[in-house]
């Protein structure tokens, strides 16, 4: 009767792994091709201050505060968009106070802008900083004038 035990659980094993290898193979059936080729997601990055890097690649005193009479200087990282446009949008109390379009060079990732104070002083209040891409808002940045 031992061997017989014995023969009953070697088959109960047998019927189990043989179970296992076939739900294994059902659920490791390939569907269609999936494109696994690894692509880069570049982000157009944006910062705002005081003033540019010596080399004038980067933005300086990065703040969100500024006075009246700041120079607000913005510098933007807008890798692997070439043959496409960048525009950027200054806004202040939802109206649109300045903008700028470029057209992306193939050697040139960082773009400058600025918002020069105008005759006596920007107004007080919060801005927006707002960059497009091809027609596509991509990144913004806000910041408060204040006295």
């Amino acid at each position: 009767m031992h061997s017989n035990t014995r023969n009953v659980v070697r088959a109960a094993l047998a019927l189990s792994l043989l179970a296992s290898l076939f739900l294994i193979a059902a659920c490791s059936k390939v569907g269609p091709s999936v494109d696994m080729t690894p692509t880069a997601h570049l982000a157009v990055d944006a910062h705002i201050g005081k003033g540019y890097t010596e080399d004038s690649t980067r933005v300086e005193n990065i703040t969100k505060d500024f006075g009246p009479n700041d120079m607000v200087a913005a510098a933007v990282d807008v890798p692997g968009h070439k043959g496409e446009s960048v525009r950027a949008v200054w806004v202040y109390n939802g109206q649109i106070i300045q903008e700028h379009t470029t057209a992306v060079q193939d050697d040139i990732n960082v773009y400058r802008f600025r918002l020069e104070p105008p005759a006596g002083g920007h107004q007080l209040g919060n801005y927006t900083f707002e960059i497009y891409i091809g027609g596509k808002k991509v990144e913004s940045e806000k910041f408060s004038v204040h006295a």
